[in-house]
């Protein structure tokens, strides 16, 4: 399992987004956390992996979740963090 931790509020180049996403499979986590659950705001193509926000962060900016994204205590991230066989730090390129 790769966990992928988004921390930008904004995606990258296009170009760059879609190679990313061709990485991902039904075990992978992707995470938004810091200022990277703005993203949730933003249109997402259907993803194959979980997709969790960091609850802090999320209440922390007032956001609301919704379909795909759900929220994870600090906890469960430090769990699978360890989990994680690879784990990915993504800001905007």
């Amino acid at each position: 399992m790769k966990l992928l931790q988004w921390i930008s509020a904004q995606r990258p180049s296009d170009e760059w987004f879609n190679t990313w996403l061709a990485t991902l499979t039904a075990d992978d986590v992707l995470l938004l956390r810091q200022d990277g659950v703005y993203a949730m705001l933003l249109p997402w193509p259907e993803l194959p992996c979980r997709c969790y926000a960091l609850q802090l962060d999320v209440e922390a900016r007032a956001i609301n979740t919704g379909a795909p994204w759900q929220t994870i205590s600090d906890q469960q991230w430090v769990g699978l963090t360890a989990q994680a066989k690879q784990v990915w730090l993504c800001p905007t390129l």
